[in-house]
């Protein structure tokens, strides 16, 4: 068993290292920032309090810096007979399996992988948890590029159920075999993309939050946007959803996309402005809500309402049904255009990324199980993203980019949909037709 490391303890980071405690998985745990870290113990006996009398199922001690100068401490089971646990530990020369959390910044994470490569044992692979950024350009100035792999894990990480798996064109495939069985260890499913901007899962969320956003600032109220939302199968508003994210890393995301498709993507300007007031999401003082419960998504916190008053333009009044359709078809449309460009290879693939990244058709409690239709990830008598789509229909899809309030869908696909209309297929088989489209790459 290879020596896991961890590095970011930020809200993600914490995260990420609590679904490998919950896996008796003993970790290193690296911050540039002491205090971070120092918050652990707390943290942990709150989060894994345990049976024994003290209340602590793990040990935290610091250890010495495992990359460059940044604080490091270890966190293994009190009882060293638990996997993972102490005994685990004996060799520190051993190959250590990396995964950064770190700021979704190219030069930071490039910086942070050129120092591990020259602090960690040989045979150590390096995994970065980006939403967004390509892993060919994380790992294109690095020494051993053949040992970087994207390892995604999606927020509320202890709520999904996949992990993105991307491999840059030059990544060893033995080294994505053995993330995959990482993954595994840590009771998800692990999802195999290609190396593009945003991957699956925040390529297609991207517009979905962005036209969320739009709606609101359209006049759509964040009631209905939940109302539609859950209606449609997720388990969150998208809105209560950024505020989970980090309201700049959804901008950042945004962002990212809007760099990359410029032609299909008007960013609202509503949530740049909430990272200038600060309003950062949930584990930091608020974003679109200010009381952060699940029940309570529907009710804008005064700050926020007001700025949508202020960037509202061409409101117009909308129903459940309308917000309901306009996402749905946002999501297949962007779906169709990853399958074009070659980013997945499969359209199940798409239910999968819907289900496991996005918490489409799943439960809200502590272990995000399936609902009762769904019940596992490629199950085909399950209700998917794909298959809703098909029961909307073509009169209801059609009307979203051709109406009187369009969103935007590329020209090649609306002419596919054409075709597929006069030839009685189903928005699901327009997918499929573009696994077998000879232009992959735009």
């Amino acid at each position: 068993m290879m020596r896991t490391v961890l590095v970011g303890f930020g809200v993600v980071g914490r995260a990420v290292c609590a679904e490998h405690l919950r896996r008796g998985i003993a970790v290193d745990v690296v911050d540039q920032d002491a205090s971070a870290l120092q918050s652990a113990s707390e943290w942990l006996q709150h989060t894994f309090p345990g049976d024994d009398p003290s209340g602590n199922a793990w040990n935290i001690r610091s250890i010495p810096s495992v990359i460059g100068s940044l604080t490091s401490i270890r966190i293994e089971p009190s009882d060293p007979r638990d996997a993972g646990g102490a005994d685990d530990w004996a060799g520190d020369g051993r190959p250590t399996l990396l995964i950064e959390s770190v700021a979704e910044n190219l030069e930071v994470k490039q910086a942070l992988f050129r120092q591990a490569q020259a602090d960690l044992p040989g045979g150590s692979i390096y995994c970065s948890n980006t939403s967004t950024l390509p892993i060919r350009n994380i790992s294109s100035s690095l020494d051993q590029v053949e040992r970087v792999v994207g390892m995604h894990f999606f927020m509320p990480v202890a709520q999904r159920p996949a992990v993105e798996i991307i491999a840059s064109p030059k990544t060893d495939p033995a080294i994505v075999d053995v993330c995959a069985d990482h993954v595994r260890r840590l009771g998800k499913v692990p999802l195999r993309v290609g190396d593009h901007v945003g991957f699956v899962v925040n390529r297609m969320l991207a517009p979905y939050i962005n036209e969320s956003i739009t709606m609101l600032c359209r006049g759509a109220t964040a009631s209905q946007i939940a109302d539609a939302a859950m209606q449609f199968g997720m388990p969150i508003s998208p809105l209560a959803l950024v505020d989970v994210i980090g309201t700049r890393t959804a901008f950042d995301g945004g962002r990212s996309y809007w760099r990359a498709f410029p032609d299909r993507f008007v960013s609202a300007p509503l949530l740049p402005a909430l990272v200038k007031r600060k309003r950062r999401g949930r584990h930091d003082g608020g974003g679109f809500f200010d009381n952060q419960n699940d029940a309570d998504q529907h009710l804008l916190a005064p700050e926020v309402g007001g700025l949508v008053t202020r960037y509202t333009r061409q409101g117009r009044d909308w129903t459940v049904d309308q917000i309901h359709h306009r996402l749905a078809a946002t999501l297949w449309a962007e779906a169709a255009c990853l399958i074009r460009d070659g980013v997945i290879k499969d359209v199940n693939v798409v239910d999968d990324a819907m289900w496991g990244g996005l918490g489409y058709r799943m439960s809200l409690d502590d272990d995000a199980k399936p609902v009762v239709d769904m019940p596992t990830v490629n199950g085909s008598d399950r209700q998917s993203f794909t298959r809703h789509c098909d029961s909307l229909g073509w009169d209801i899809l059609r009307t979203q980019w051709s109406g009187e309030d369009p969103i935007h869908v590329p020209a090649w696909l609306e002419h596919q949909c054409e075709s597929a209309v006069a030839n009685g297929q189903s928005p699901r088989d327009v997918l499929v037709t573009n696994l077998t489209a000879s232009d992959h790459v735009r």
